[in-house]
């Protein structure tokens, strides 16, 4: 099987949102035509209630639902909080949620595409690969 990538929330937001990353759109649509992208429940959650109107919560969570899952397991809850606990007793921060996605990317070897400076820290001690778009994000958000 390809690689495959966890499209990250912040991905999403400059794939989808209000004010698009033309290089960040591009990645996401290349990797969902590739049947290359994969989704976890926290992203799932973050994205669908981030919807205002219930018709087009339905409709994201209808086209999310075509990408790799890979979701929470009830064992998995257990070990997350485990592998972040011990992230943190190293003196790491990690945000709640940004932890159990960076620990289903480390579980199952995805990349993990993302525009959040948060995710990049965390890969410098997490054994993490990230496809990083953060500066891309920067720069477009400073000249326009």
């Amino acid at each position: 099987m390809n690689q495959l990538y966890l499209i990250d929330s912040s991905a999403w937001i400059f794939a989808l949102g209000a004010r698009p990353v033309e290089v960040v759109r591009a990645r996401v649509k290349e990797l969902v035509e590739n049947n290359l992208a994969a989704i976890t429940s926290p992203i799932f959650f973050e994205l669908v209630s981030s919807e205002k109107s219930q018709a087009h919560s339905t409709l994201l969570a209808a086209h999310l639902s075509a990408l790799h899952p890979f979701p929470m397991l009830p064992q998995e809850w257990a070990e997350a909080a485990e592998w972040t606990r011990g992230h943190r007793q190293k003196g790491h921060k990690l945000k709640t949620v940004d932890a159990l996605i960076a620990y289903k990317a480390h579980k199952h070897h995805l990349t993990l595409v993302h525009a959040d400076a948060d995710m990049d820290r965390i890969a410098t001690h997490a054994n993490l690969v990230v496809e990083s778009y953060v500066k891309h994000v920067r720069s477009v958000h400073r000249s326009g």
